[in-house]
């Protein structure tokens, strides 16, 4: 008998592959109608991706706020039950004391467990994404504006070089490093 023990092959899940959209490099140096087009659906992505994530935000801290009113009433349940417990006329009954007693623990134990998971939702969800969409969407968005302004120079600095006639050398030299400085800038 073999001590060979067969491996399941488990199924390959597709993962996102964030290359898939890729272009190549030269494209992009080319400044082609392809990149500019590609780039402005990934600005499109940025925005939607953006929003969904302040969805998810706001969803967060509207949740916050009804498990804040949800711990609260349970709370006053928790000292009702102990009222109850205190105020039971009549009843000296050690089981029952210990039971309620008990289940008051649990309660209680329960209560501070919301709690923290209150606290959790504001330090794992709510938090980081804010800070995500505060600061690098908000540097992809700056970016992108950087770009459409560098693009647009470089764009203005193209046509001005084409209308120039040829016998104007100086102006010709002149717009061919205004444009060089454009194409570098981008």
């Amino acid at each position: 008998m073999s001590s060979e023990v067969k491996r399941k092959e488990l199924p390959q899940r597709p993962y996102y592959n964030v290359f898939d959209k890729a272009m190549p490099l030269e494209d992009a140096l080319d400044d082609s109608p392809m990149f500019r087009k590609k780039l402005k659906e990934a600005e499109l992505e940025v925005d939607e991706f953006s929003s969904g994530i302040k969805r998810i935000i706001k969803a967060s801290k509207h949740y916050q706020v009804a498990a804040e009113a949800y711990a609260d009433t349970f709370k006053e349940f928790i000292d009702e039950v102990g009222n109850f417990k205190d105020t039971t006329v009549g009843v000296s009954d050690d089981i029952l004391d210990k039971g309620f007693s008990k289940n008051i623990g649990y309660l209680k134990d329960i209560a501070s467990f919301f709690d923290f998971l209150v606290l959790q939702m504001e330090g794992l969800v709510s938090g980081p994404l804010q800070e995500f969409v505060t600061t690098d969407v908000k540097s992809v968005k700056e970016s992108a504006k950087r770009y459409e302004k560098a693009t647009s120079a470089l764009d203005a600095s193209v046509s001005r070089l084409g209308q120039v006639k040829k016998k104007n050398s100086d102006k010709l030299s002149e717009l061919s490093a205004e444009n060089r400085r454009s194409k570098e800038s981008t």
